[in-house]
């Protein structure tokens, strides 16, 4: 009796150490990461019809991406599309649903496209987000905070990361 209750005990602490290490884990990747990165700069002219159709849309108040105020003020000649395609893998348990990147304005940006494309991720997968913003050159080779949120289990999640250069450059937290 003493040996099994032996073995029992030792077979309880392996399972418990086990499932805590799989609690770990899933902790640990309850967020999707970025792993890569990829820039590009395309010459607004050459989207000039899509460019204008974006203006009067935003003139007529309905363009549903992100749009600064001295918009107006920009002229064709200055301007690209400074496009960034982030590689993300999820290595958790759940999928990571209503994905989305998100760039954070900074000085000389005109306008931010809209992905209006609800994404999901599935877990133990990768997939890339693509985000465009219309702005200066001198906008295109700043340091640009983007913000990768999903939710995972109803949960809201985020996390901001740095891309400078075409690389990402740094990751600051995870949380609501």
């Amino acid at each position: 009796m003493k040996r099994f209750l032996k073995v029992l005990a030792v077979l309880v602490l392996v399972l418990t150490l086990a499932a805590a290490g799989v609690a770990a884990y899933g902790w640990r990747h309850f967020m999707p990461e970025a792993v890569s990165c990829q820039t590009a700069l395309l010459p607004s002219a050459k989207y000039a019809q899509q460019k204008q159709e974006w203006f009067s849309q935003a003139q007529d108040g309905v363009f549903q991406g992100a749009l600064a105020e001295n918009w107006k003020d920009f002229g064709d000649e200055e301007l690209v599309f400074w496009q960034c395609t982030l590689r993300v893998r999820n290595d958790g348990f759940f999928p990571a649903e209503w994905i989305a990147l998100e760039p954070q304005p900074v000085p000389g940006d005109v306008m931010i496209l809209p992905d209006a494309q609800p994404k999901v991720l599935q877990s133990r997968s990768e997939g890339d987000l693509t985000v465009t913003v219309l702005c200066s050159e001198k906008a295109a080779e700043a340091e640009r905070p983007l913000v990768l949120s999903c939710y995972v289990l109803g949960r809201k999640t985020e996390a901001t990361y740095t891309v400078a250069e075409g690389k990402l450059i740094k990751k600051e937290g995870t949380g609501e």
